[in-house]
């Protein structure tokens, strides 16, 4: 069983599949999105919203993450920070 007291202990359970997330966005080109930037993105995203999230729904999260969507919120905190907006995606 796996024993997880803080975030960073999730992260680095969560390491292969975030490292196997950045080496796919590598490979269509994207080449900036980091682990760290992953596991933030889906933490604020995703699991931040919920009350209980299981293990294998975080993993599946990682790995299943729609790659454009991930590259789009990536920009979009990236220009958040300089306090410039992106156009919002279809359906939001």
């Amino acid at each position: 069983m796996y024993n997880i007291n803080s975030i960073d202990d999730l992260k680095k359970l969560l390491l292969p599949a975030l490292t196997i997330k950045k080496d796919e966005l590598s490979r269509i080109g994207y080449k900036r999105i980091e682990e760290n930037h992953i596991f933030d993105i889906l933490f604020n995203e995703e699991w931040s919203k919920k009350n209980y999230v299981s293990l294998c729904d975080v993993v599946d999260n990682v790995l299943n993450y729609d790659n454009y969507k991930m590259i789009y919120l990536f920009r979009k905190y990236e220009l958040d920070d300089q306090n410039i907006e992106l156009p919002k995606l279809k359906g939001e």
